[in-house]
Formats: structure tokens, C-alpha cells, sequence
């Protein structure tokens, strides 16, 4: 129970937070108030969340594990955007201080693939901006780092009884391997989001991420 109370407190404290970076150069925790950082694919995500601890950057030199949030861990997030604590409007605060929000894009790469990503023949989209033969996700498929998800993924039914008719698609397509989620309660993978493409994990305009931290 005291993990999951860290895990929040600080996903509290970074959906807060937007951030603007770019490679080479030190990432910067910035005010909701500046642009939150987008046109990046779901790999360059992923490599900017774990950063948060390289050398130079806002958790250097600390004991804690920050990574890309995956689905489960939004789940949580969701949960208690619908309770006393949060709202489930984006960008706006309960007048509490504790008050859990979605400041920034309300489209929101999650660190997940389908379940059968190793019997596909994946699309390389997803794949690094300075490395376009790596693609991290699935470099890390095999952990618990990564979501793997079919249409039996119980934050699915969370999402539909919290947030209901937010249109939740999960599929099984190699063209739309990955993960999105918009607003709190909205899940789609592994199909074509909103006739968007947004699944195939390439860099978007009005797409970012956030990142977790575990302790």
C-alpha cells in the first residue's frame, strides 16, 4: 500500500509538470503553462522518461526507478481522477492542492504493445528519430516495463465503468501495435484510433507521454 501511495503522490506531482526537451540538450521541468513536448514517436518517449535520471537531468543521483507509465499505472490515475481527489475534466483542478489532473496533450502514449507483437511482423514508425533501426518498445517487450494487452485487460473494464462511453478499442493489428490513451479514461492499441492512425506509434503534433516514478 505505501508503494502505491509513492507511486501516486509522484504521478501527482509530474502530470503537474510539462516538459520540454530536445536531444543533446538538458531536459527542463517547466510550468503547465509552456507547451508540453510532442512530435517525438512512442521509442523517443520511452529513452526521455528514463533519462529523468541521466546526468544532468532532475533525477540524477537519486535511489528512485522512473520510466514511461504504462497502462496499469494510468489505470490508477484514472481511479482517482473520478474520486474525491481529482477531476475528470482535463486541465482542471478540484480546488485541492492534492487534486489529480491532465494538464498538457490529451492524447497520451502509454508504454504497452499487444500481446502477440512476437508472432507479427511490426510496423517500424514507433521506431527512434536518431536510431531509425531500434525500437525500444519492443526491445523492452520482454519486461515488466512494457504493457502487453489483449481485450482481456481488466483496466479496460476500469476504464468502461468509470469513464464510460469513452470509445476504448483494443485489437490485435501489427500496423497499430501500440498504445494511446486520451483523456483519463480513453484506451486504444493494437487497432486504428479514431481513423488517426495515432496506435502506430509515430510522432504526433497533440501527443506526448508522462513519466512514473516508483521508490
Amino acid at each position: 500500500m505505501r508503494k502505491i501511495v509513492k507511486i501516486i503522490i509522484f504521478m501527482i506531482m509530474l502530470i503537474l509538470l510539462s516538459y520540454s526537451c530536445s536531444y543533446g540538450a538538458v531536459l527542463q521541468i517547466k510550468s503547465s503553462s509552456d507547451a508540453v513536448v510532442t512530435n517525438r514517436t512512442i521509442s523517443d518517449f520511452y529513452v526521455m522518461a528514463e533519462g529523468l535520471k541521466d546526468d544532468g537531468q532532475g533525477l540524477e543521483g537519486t535511489s528512485v526507478d522512473v520510466k514511461m507509465a504504462n497502462n496499469y499505472e494510468w489505470a490508477v490515475v484514472s481511479y482517482f481522477a473520478n474520486s474525491a481527489y481529482g477531476s475528470r475534466n482535463n486541465g482542471n483542478t478540484t480546488g485541492n492542492v492534492t487534486g489529480i489532473m491532465n494538464f498538457g496533450s490529451r492524447y497520451t502514449y502509454t508504454a504497452g504493445i499487444i500481446k502477440s507483437y512476437a508472432s507479427k511482423t511490426l510496423t517500424t514508425v514507433g521506431n527512434l528519430t536518431l536510431d531509425p533501426t531500434r525500437n525500444v518498445i519492443l526491445e523492452n517487450a520482454g519486461t515488466n516495463k512494457i504493457d502487453k494487452f489483449d481485450k482481456s485487460i481488466s483496466y479496460l473494464q476500469a476504464a468502461a465503468d468509470i469513464g464510460g462511453g469513452e470509445g476504448n478499442r483494443i485489437g490485435d493489428k501489427a500496423e497499430y501495435p501500440y498504445s494511446i490513451r486520451y483523456g483519463f479514461f480513453g484506451v486504444n492499441g493494437g487497432w486504428q484510433a479514431n481513423a488517426s492512425g495515432y496506435s502506430t506509434g509515430q510522432a504526433w503534433s497533440n501527443v506526448t507521454f508522462r513519466p512514473i516514478i516508483w521508490n
